[in-house]
């Protein structure tokens, strides 16, 4: 009796396996890393997003003849960042005209070593 040629019972071989695991490996690795960036890119628009509206409440602040903080801290995820805000006193800006006001905020980015940026928000402002 003649046995069929597609006919084989003998299933993988120790090395296609071990091949097939190197290549899922390198596959999943660089899934790993594209998540990895994701999520610094994410964290680092969170950041700067609370950085525009901790100068945005800065100057409704100095609108409301309010002066600003020097140091805001904000909880993200399992670390907090610290945000340095620059902006005038309310009692040197003159009253009863239009007056530019510039605010600054400055922070690190966290976990990019010494990353320092800063968000400058720059509006006019009439105090009665």
């Amino acid at each position: 009796m003649e046995t069929p040629a597609l006919q084989d019972n003998r299933g993988f071989s120790l090395v296609e396996l071990l091949v097939s695991i190197v290549i899922l490996t390198i596959a999943l690795l660089g899934i790993l890393q594209s998540l990895t960036i994701y999520t610094r890119h994410n964290l680092h628009n969170l950041v700067r997003e609370d950085a525009v509206r901790i100068a945005q409440q800065c100057l409704e602040d100095i609108k409301n003849k309010v002066d600003c903080p020097t140091v805001v801290s904000r909880r993200f995820r399992d670390f907090s960042i610290n945000f340095y805000i620059s902006a005038p006193l309310v009692s040197s800006l003159p009253q009863g005209s239009n007056t530019p006001v510039s605010i600054k905020v400055s922070f690190k980015y966290p976990f990019s070593g010494a990353s320092n940026a800063t968000y400058t928000l720059t509006s006019v402002v009439y105090i009665q």
